[in-house]
């Protein structure tokens, strides 16, 4: 009678311990889906927003939607159709922008210039959800500026952009 009653324990401590084992497996994929569909590492390919980042380099994303708006100052990923590009983010919804010759003014204040003028001036008003897109290196960028042939006007949306870089 002794050797049934200890089988019958020890049964019930076997299914204790893979009941705790599949939980913790449980926790443990969940975790690692959450980490693989939030963040991603994405190479860096040329200089345009040199010298932040590096030609070659490597960045980590998470997905921006996710956690909170974006920001003026951000380094983003957006899809542009054709490629991903990695830009800072220099205005945002309500600000002002004039792109004349070489220089653009955010809310009236010159924030880059290049030297290569255009030939053409551009003004606007942000809207809800848009975003001017500039790379850092201004020379050589392909951004808010050159960019009407593939994103209307150069005005990114939510649409465009994808993650935001968390660490370089």
């Amino acid at each position: 009678m002794n050797t049934i009653i200890s089988t019958a324990a020890n049964s019930q401590k076997a299914v204790r311990k893979n009941l705790f084992l599949l939980g913790v497996f449980i926790l443990l994929s969940a975790n690692l889906f959450y980490f693989l569909s939030t963040y991603n590492i994405i190479h860096v390919s040329g200089d345009s927003m040199l010298p932040t980042l590096e030609n070659n380099s490597y960045v980590l994303t998470r997905s921006y939607y996710l956690y909170e708006s974006i920001q003026a100052g951000d380094i983003v990923i957006a899809d542009i159709g054709d490629v991903l590009i990695v830009k800072r983010v220099a205005a945002i919804e309500g600000d002002y922008i004039l792109i004349e010759s070489n220089k653009v003014y955010i809310n009236d204040e010159l924030i880059q210039t290049t030297s290569r003028p255009r030939n053409n001036t551009q003004e606007l008003q942000l809207t809800e959800d848009q975003y001017i897109l500039l790379g850092d290196n201004a020379e050589i960028s392909r951004d808010s500026r050159n960019i009407q042939d593939t994103i209307a006007n150069g005005i990114f949306t939510s649409e465009h952009i994808i993650a935001k870089v968390i660490w370089y």
